[in-house]
């Protein structure tokens, strides 16, 4: 018997083709087993990973990562690692310090996201709060001995008339504001080149004298907060205004009106709550709690007042 063969090659220049699945490559093209799993009976690319941004101090141990969204449609990468909270510069691919102010570490934050401002707490040091859209790039460098910093374009507006910025883990201090430039500058350490990012600080004091909490959830336009001392208690804020989102949304004071803050008491304790999507598309704040059951908790607003329940 003689055999014939299925396909003859003659032609081996096709090289490595590292961008299409194995059935779709030419006949005379090989896969690359670099980077690849066998999987059932064919190879497909492996999941691998990216690095993302560098660390100066890689023995520190990072405890949480969370997305955050800011106005403009941009996310923005926030980690507690040791004692600091940073987030990713893309601009530089590093990690910096959102403050120099320091938090307890080995601890997990909880964060929560509403028009470009994040709210979080880790259930021992003070909430913080950041205006995520405060936020822009240097137009000219600037040196220890520079007193201004030009802003791009339009980027004026998204900061405070005086305050507090971080360019690159440096903690520069502000007086005044004209256009997109900000006036009365100190505090700055080293040289920034153009084109750095310049952030607000990340606010660790006003809003010490709130219940500490174990999670944060931002739902239907309010903030709710499972305490951390007592976890069958579950608060939730005032409705959310874009007036001043940064005050309503950290108003946990109860006060029995419409739109007011209020709280609720679990049939046990709370260990974790999720935002779900239920079947008939209608969203539920689920509170997993240490009886084994998941409670939706349910705050209704009417003309006069505010209730909620657990479902």
């Amino acid at each position: 018997m003689t055999f014939v063969p299925k396909l003859q090659l003659r032609d081996f220049t096709g090289g490595i083709n590292t961008k299409q699945r194995p059935n779709k490559i030419k006949d005379n093209q090989l896969k690359s087993i670099i980077s690849m799993d066998f999987v059932a009976n064919s190879v497909q690319r492996a999941q691998g990973y990216t690095v993302l941004g560098t660390e100066p101090d890689n023995t520190l141990t990072g405890k949480t990562l969370y997305s955050h969204k800011i106005l403009a449609g941009t996310e923005v990468l926030v980690k507690t690692i040791g004692t600091y909270i940073k987030y990713l510069d893309v601009v530089d691919n590093t990690w910096y310090k959102m403050t120099l102010s320091t938090f307890t570490t080995g601890l997990r934050w909880t964060f929560s996201s509403f028009n470009g401002f994040l709210y979080g707490n880790d259930g021992i040091d003070n909430w913080i709060y950041w205006a995520g859209s405060s936020r822009s790039t240097l137009v000219n460098a600037i040196t220890p001995a520079s007193v201004t910093i030009e802003l791009q374009t339009g980027h004026g507006g998204r900061f405070p008339n005086s305050g507090n910025i971080m360019i690159q883990d440096d903690l520069i201090s502000y007086t005044g504001k004209a256009g997109d430039q900000l006036t009365g500058v100190t505090g700055i350490a080293v040289n920034h080149p153009a084109g750095s990012t310049v952030i607000l600080e990340l606010d660790s004091s006003t809003y010490s004298g709130l219940t500490k909490s174990k999670q944060i959830n931002f739902f239907k336009n309010r903030n709710y907060a499972v305490d951390y001392a007592t976890p069958n208690i579950i608060r939730h804020s005032k409705l959310a205004t874009n007036t001043n989102p940064e005050t309503t949304l950290v108003n946990f004071a109860v006060a029995g009106g419409a739109g007011d803050a209020g709280f609720g008491i679990a049939p046990a304790e709370i260990i974790s709550t999720k935002v779900y999507i239920t079947g008939n598309q209608t969203s539920v704040l689920a509170c997993f709690c240490k009886d084994g059951v998941v409670y939706s908790f349910v705050v209704t607003d009417t003309t006069t007042s505010t209730v909620n329940a657990f479902v």
